[in-house]
């Protein structure tokens, strides 16, 4: 009958954007897990945790958002090639057919991806609940700048950073910014030699003892962000291990202990 008939349509085509649905979030999930592994380990590079969360936003936008996920090779690729070919498939004794001609239209996709819009916009809201300071961590990529060969002081980007900085650890940004750009060359050079990270680089820079001067230190405002950059870590892997270690430990102690100590 017609209405059968109907009913079968919709259902295929609810079938078709639930795969694809599925194939979207796998992408979504390969990325995901890129970023993941980045972060999963002992000795996470606190220096590239900020590009690298920025990274990651901007290839989900890039792919979901801007809709380029239908141009690059992936799950979402294989399994709208697959629909574009009729299968058949017998239910409950009855032949049925997922894909072939019309399977794959522009509705059919922008049914499926307004879903991973929506996530695009839960991952951000996610992001700013476990980085409520996201922007903060963020504005200090500019001591990644040694890795550049030269330096624009006017990059709009590079000037909001600091403008953040010393906002929010409540410093003189004329003092900052010319204790910044004094102290960039060397720091770059130091990155140059293959030796040492850019935070250690501008480390290196900083604890070098300044000759001829006995008053306050003329970088203290840099060393005072610098600091906090270096005290933030992406991953607690170490600590937890730590913290492990310790429980062992003082559960052996208390063991060995008698009762009119304990």
């Amino acid at each position: 009958s017609s209405a059968a008939s109907d009913v079968y349509k919709r259902q295929v085509r609810a079938t078709g954007i639930g795969l694809g649905v599925q194939a979207l979030l796998a992408d979504a999930g390969c990325e995901c897990m890129e970023l993941l592994r980045k972060f999963d380990t002992e000795e996470a590079e606190s220096d590239l945790t900020t590009s690298d969360l920025q990274t990651f936003l901007d290839k989900i936008v890039f792919l979901f958002v801007e809709e380029h996920i239908w141009k690059i090779e992936g799950h979402t690729k294989l399994i709208l090639d697959w629909l574009e070919r009729p299968h058949i498939f017998s239910v409950h004794g009855k032949g049925r057919v997922l894909g072939g001609h019309d399977a794959v239209t522009e509705k059919m996709k922008e049914d499926a991806l307004s879903h991973m819009k929506n996530w695009v916009v839960l991952v951000r809201q996610g992001l700013l609940a476990e980085f409520p300071c996201h922007k903060v961590l963020q504005s200090m990529s500019i001591f990644e700048t040694v890795t550049a060969k030269n330096l624009d002081p006017k990059v709009r980007g590079l000037q909001a950073s600091i403008e953040r900085l010393c906002s929010t650890f409540s410093l003189d940004p004329h003092e900052f910014r010319k204790q910044f750009f004094s102290t960039w060359p060397m720091a770059r050079y130091e990155y140059a030699g293959g030796m040492a990270t850019a935070t250690e680089s501008w480390a290196t820079v900083l604890l070098r003892p300044s000759y001829g001067s006995h008053g306050p230190d003329p970088n203290a405002l840099l060393t005072y962000v610098l600091c906090r950059k270096v005290c933030w870590s992406p991953s607690s892997s170490g600590l937890e291990q730590r913290f492990s270690q310790m429980d062992r430990l003082l559960r052996q102690c208390r063991q060995q202990q008698l009762k009119e100590t304990t």
